[in-house]
C-alpha cells in the first residue's frame, strides 16, 4: 500500500508474494517520482529468527540466504516497473 506520508491518505494498493524482513531497508523517490526500495528478503521466517537469536547470544552457526532487492514501483498506480533481485 502506498499512503500520502502528510496526511496517511492511500494512493494505491497491489499484492505480491509474501517474504520475511526485519526493518534492514532504504526507501527514497527518484526524480522521475519513482519510489525506489533496497531491502534484503529472507524466504523462510524460522530461520532468520533463529539467526538473529543466535546474534543476541553470541553464537553464530546458521546464517540464512537473504536475497538483495530493489523495487522501482510508480506510486499512482501502483505498478512495480522493475524488480531486480540479486543472492
Amino acid at each position: 500500500m502506498v499512503c500520502d506520508c502528510s496526511c496517511l491518505k492511500p494512493i494505491s494498493r497491489q499484492e505480491t508474494e509474501p517474504w520475511f524482513q526485519y526493518n534492514f531497508g532504504n526507501g527514497y523517490l527518484d526524480k522521475d517520482d519513482t519510489v525506489v526500495v533496497t531491502l534484503v528478503r529472507y524466504a523462510d521466517f524460522d530461520q532468520i529468527n533463529n539467526y538473529l537469536q543466535e546474534v543476541a547470544s553470541g553464537q553464530n552457526h546458521n546464517v540464512p540466504q537473504g536475497i538483495f532487492w530493489q523495487i522501482y514501483l510508480e506510486p499512482e498506480s501502483g505498478r512495480i516497473n522493475k524488480l531486480l533481485d540479486t543472492p
